[in-house]
C-alpha cells in the first residue's frame, strides 16, 4: 500500500503517521519497521529499493517511511523514485507492505511526483489550523480529556503559543493535570500554568536580542534551559517568532495598524498580530533581520553537529 501525507500541520500529519504504524504493527507484530529521513540522510534509491524487497526470516511485512522527499531531494532523484513507482505497481496493491511518504510542506502541483503520488496512493493533506479552526481545535481537544474551557482561555492560550499545535497539546496536557475532571480552564489558569513554562518568555527573549539587551536576553535563555526546555525547541521557538514578527513587519511598516487585517494578511491570528504590533514598536527592525539570519545558521550548523547547540545560542546572545 502506498500512503502519502503532506501539509504545513506537522501536528496532525505527524498523529496521523503515529496511528497508521500503531495499527499496522499491532496487527503485525513481527513486521519490519525502517525510517528513510533526508533531512538527515541522503537519498539513496537502490538503499529503499532493497528494503522494499528484502524478504524477512520470519515476516515479509514491512512498514517504510520516507520523510521530506520534496524538500530535500533535487529533480533528478524524484524522476529516478517516481519511475521506480511507475514501474512496482505491486506496491499499490501489497498488503504486507505500507510505503508511507511524508512531506511537511505543500509541494508545488505541477510537480511531477506530486502529481504521480495524488493520483495513486491513499492520500490526506493537512492544512495548518488558523483562527476559528484552531479554536475549536483546542476546545475539541479540551472536551476529550473531560475539560470545558472559557473564550478568553482559548484566546490566551494561542497568545502564548503561537498557535503551535505542538506546543498547544503540550499546554493542554499540563492544564488537564492541574485541573480537577469535569471543571472549567479560565483565563487565570492560562496566566498560571501555561506562563510559568519558557514559552512564554519566547516574545520577550526576542524583544531583548533585537534591542541588543544581552544581559537580560541571556538570563532568559538560561531560565529557559533550567527549566527543562530542549535547546532544539528553543531554537524552533526563537525562529519562529522572528519569521511571524517579520511577517508582521511587513504589513505594518506599510501602514496597515489593524490587528485583522494584519493576521488576515500575514496568515496569524489576530491576538498574535496583536502582540507583534506591540513589540514591533520597540523592535529594532534591521537587527531582527540579522537575529534571524543567524538563527537560520545556528539550526543548520546544529544539525549538522558543527557545534553544541547550547554553546551557538549563547554565542547568538553575545554576538547581538
Amino acid at each position: 500500500m502506498l500512503i502519502f501525507l503532506y501539509g504545513e500541520d506537522s501536528f496532525s500529519s505527524s498523529e496521523k503517521l503515529r496511528q497508521i504504524k500503531e495499527n499496522f504493527l499491532k496487527n503485525n507484530p513481527e513486521a519490519t519497521s525502517v525510517v528513510f529521513d533526508f533531512d538527515e540522510k541522503n537519498f539513496n534509491l537502490s538503499k529503499i529499493k532493497s528494503v522494499i524487497g528484502a524478504g524477512g526470516l520470519f515476516s515479509t511485512k514491512k512498514n517504510i517511511l520516507l520523510k521530506n522527499i520534496f524538500s530535500n531531494i533535487n529533480k533528478v532523484e524524484q524522476d529516478e523514485l517516481l519511475n521506480y513507482l511507475e514501474i512496482e505497481k505491486n506496491i499499490f496493491s501489497d498488503k504486507d507492505l505500507f510505503l508511507i511518504l511524508r512531506e511537511e510542506t505543500n509541494p508545488r502541483k505541477n510537480n511531477k511526483l506530486f502529481k504521480f503520488l495524488l493520483n495513486n496512493s491513499k492520500v490526506e493533506e493537512f492544512v495548518k489550523k488558523q483562527g476559528i479552526q484552531l479554536e475549536k481545535w483546542i476546545e475539541m481537544k479540551v472536551n476529550k480529556n473531560n475539560l470545558q474551557i472559557e473564550k478568553e482561555a482559548i484566546n490566551e492560550l494561542m497568545i502564548y503559543t503561537g498557535e503551535n499545535m505542538w506546543r498547544l497539546n503540550n499546554e493542554i496536557k499540563k492544564l488537564q493535570n492541574y485541573k480537577e475532571e469535569k471543571d472549567t480552564i479560565t483565563r487565570d489558569d492560562i496566566e498560571k500554568i501555561v506562563s510559568s513554562g519558557a514559552e512564554v518568555n519566547i516574545f520577550e527573549t526576542i524583544e531583548a536580542l533585537s534591542q541588543g539587551n544581552k544581559k537580560r536576553a541571556l538570563q532568559m535563555l538560561h531560565n529557559q534551559l533550567k527549566q527543562g526546555s530542549d535547546p532544539f525547541y528553543i531554537l524552533s521557538m526563537y525562529v519562529y517568532q522572528c519569521r511571524n514578527l517579520l511577517k508582521i513587519a511587513g504589513f505594518y511598516f506599510q501602514g496597515i495598524s489593524d490587528q485583522y487585517e494584519i493576521a488576515k494578511l500575514a496568515k496569524v491570528h489576530p491576538f498574535v498580530a496583536q502582540k507583534g504590533i506591540q513589540q514591533l514598536r520597540t523592535t529594532n527592525l534591521s537587527h531582527l533581520k540579522k537575529i534571524y539570519k543567524k538563527l537560520e545558521q545556528i539550526d543548520e550548523d546544529a544539525k549538522i553537529g558543527k557545534a553544541d547547540i547550547k554553546l551557538l545560542l549563547d554565542k547568538l546572545v553575545a554576538s547581538v
